[in-house]
């Protein structure tokens, strides 16, 4: 008897138990180590492999801007696009970047300067997220099953759907897969973690505040413009939640007096108008900046084609799960917040894609699955609460085995397939390669870069100059442009559709140097570039060549026939 009712203590939310401890540490520790698959690769190869590291901490191209924003926040406070000729026009500026800016002033290189977000993030969400499920589970076995769910599910959706849905429907499900997992995160989006920690942490202090009748906050005020500074769709997120869960709380809550409840709707109110201050900077720049309007436009190009069952074959087993934990009415702030999460996200998900105000409408799955776990647990728990300790255990195990390692293991692949050193995807670079962006940067010539997207895109963080393609969504026409470039270093310009060699369209541009990498350099390239160049520079197997200035040159308008299919 006594063993059985230890058992159901553990079960209940018993948090001294030894074995509880030690799962618990398990599913932390497990997260911490995907999540820094990245890091350890990058580390592995540049001290095992005398790899070169690019700077990348993640996806190579949105790296690279973070880095030249890292850059621009050192030298000019402000920050420009510099993946493109256009103007600079330096009128954004992000705390997060910032602070990275200001450790590079103090002799930190920009790439470490970055990168120490990862441990960062990390951190925050192992310690937040915890706290925020034992609030709504206690400490026994369904709060280790609810925490690893949390930080680690992910279903291969978009893998096993790939031949069943419409090729027009497969980014959304692609990409809301990794926004949605919170491992990867930390693989060069380690702002993400840091925001839906805050995410987290305003939800469980304004539910604190609330509790005591202030009606205003300085933390929670403080919490909301980080988080919406650092990702608008989470600050967003945050305030819709607060706002709603606080009307339909204070509605059923007949209990509080008229002044306590007066008193949270200005705390709520004081959260949200702090809150939308930093979305309402990012309204202004994304209608008034050119180059965030064509980042906005871009992006919601690629990341397009969310329908209705999108979340279902993201989330369908926790959404059914979380049904049952929905059948009662909530009884507080805390409940009804947990279960408006979830909806809000997928609201604003769909508001996204089908209006196209914001961009990037899969960014709104991320933290998604900390509420969804939590109810997940809680319906199953329900379900199952009459079946033995160790049946309710295992089913726990079986689903965290199910739900998480598939997933992971299909994505890890992936990860680690693009950053073989051989691949050439960026991660890595060559002696020749990185000796010419070196050149580039240390020459006191000015002028701006033209090369392949992939290598033209380490340029900005490391010399501060403008490229002519580098980003897919910053760079203007980028799929036009970035196959251009292609065709044009691979010297294969067919003169019927374009009557122009490569240095007549470097001068058009008004570039001063022509990035030449080592999957481009060949001979033919060099000698159309020859009568236009100042000097030829080789670094092994790259080269960068001067241009000689000449504006009498014009842009052929046949770049408009190259485009990426």
């Amino acid at each position: 008897m006594s063993e059985r009712k230890s058992e159901g203590e553990l079960l209940s939310g018993e948090s001294s138990h030894p074995r509880v401890r030690i799962a618990r540490g398990v599913v932390l520790a497990c997260f911490a180590a995907l999540s820094l698959t990245v890091v350890i690769t990058v580390a592995w190869n540049s001290l095992f492999n005398d790899a070169i590291w690019s700077g990348a901490v993640g996806f190579v191209l949105d790296s690279m801007q973070y880095l030249a924003w890292v850059r621009e926040g050192s030298e000019h406070l402000f920050s420009a696009n510099l993946f493109t000729l256009s103007p600079p026009v330096r009128d954004y500026i992000n705390p997060a970047l910032l602070l990275s800016s200001v450790l590079h002033l103090f002799g930190v290189s920009i790439p470490i300067a970055y990168a120490l977000w990862v441990p960062i993030g990390i951190a925050l969400l192992s310690w937040i997220v915890p706290k925020y499920v034992s609030s709504h589970i206690g400490r026994g076995w369904p709060f280790v099953f609810a925490l690893a769910l949390a930080l680690m599910y992910k279903l291969p959706a978009a893998e096993v759907l790939e031949t069943i849905v419409p090729r027009k429907n497969s980014n959304a499900l692609l990409y809301g897969g990794f926004d949605s997992w919170p491992v990867y995160w930390s693989w060069g989006f380690s702002l993400t973690a840091v925001a839906v920690a805050l995410l987290v942490f305003g939800l469980l202090r304004y539910a604190k505040e609330r509790a005591t009748g202030r009606r205003f906050s300085p933390p929670l005020v403080a919490t909301a413009i980080a988080c919406s500074w650092l990702q608008p769709w989470q600050g967003a997120i945050l305030i819709a939640v607060v706002l709603s869960g606080e009307l339909l709380s204070s509605r059923f809550d007949q209990g509080a007096s008229l002044q306590l409840r007066r008193s949270r709707l200005w705390l709520a109110a004081s959260m949200a108008v702090a809150g939308v201050i930093p979305l309402a900077y990012y309204a202004v720049l994304g209608r008034l900046d050119q180059s965030w309007l064509a980042n906005g436009n871009q992006a919601n190009d690629y990341v397009s084609g969310t329908s209705w069952w999108t979340p279902l074959a993201l989330f369908g087993p926790l959404l059914i799960a979380a049904l049952f934990a929905c059948r009662r009415r909530p009884t507080s702030f805390s409940e009804w917040a947990i279960r408006l999460w979830p909806l809000i996200a997928i609201l604003e998900l769909f508001a996204i894609a089908v209006t196209g105000v914001g961009n990037t409408a899969t960014h709104a799955l991320k933290g998604i699955t900390i509420p969804l776990a939590i109810l997940a647990v809680i319906g199953a728990r329900s379900l199952f609460q009459r079946r033995s300790t160790l049946f309710r255990i295992a089913l726990g195990v079986f689903c965290l085995l199910v739900l998480i390692v598939p997933g992971s293991i299909v994505q890890i692949n992936r990860q680690l397939n693009e950053m073989r050193i051989e691949a050439a995807n960026g991660y890595f670079i060559s002696p020749g390669e990185r000796d010419a962006l070196n050149y580039i940067a240390d020459s006191r010539l000015r002028g701006s870069v033209l090369g392949g997207q992939l290598y033209s895109s380490m340029v900005p963080w490391r010399s501060g100059r403008q490229v002519w393609v580098g980003h897919e969504t910053w760079t203007p026409q980028y799929r036009e442009r970035a196959y251009f470039a292609e065709v044009l270093l691979n010297g294969d310009l067919p003169d019927a559709v374009f009557p122009v060699d490569p240095g007549q369209f470097a001068q058009s541009l008004g570039v001063r140097f022509v990035l030449v990498d080592c999957q481009h350099n060949n001979l033919r390239l060099l000698r159309q570039l020859r009568p236009y160049a100042v000097s030829i520079k080789q670094f092994g197997c790259a080269a960068v060549v001067e241009i000689r200035p000449d504006r009498q040159v014009n842009l052929p308008a046949a770049i408009a026939r190259y485009r990426l299919q």
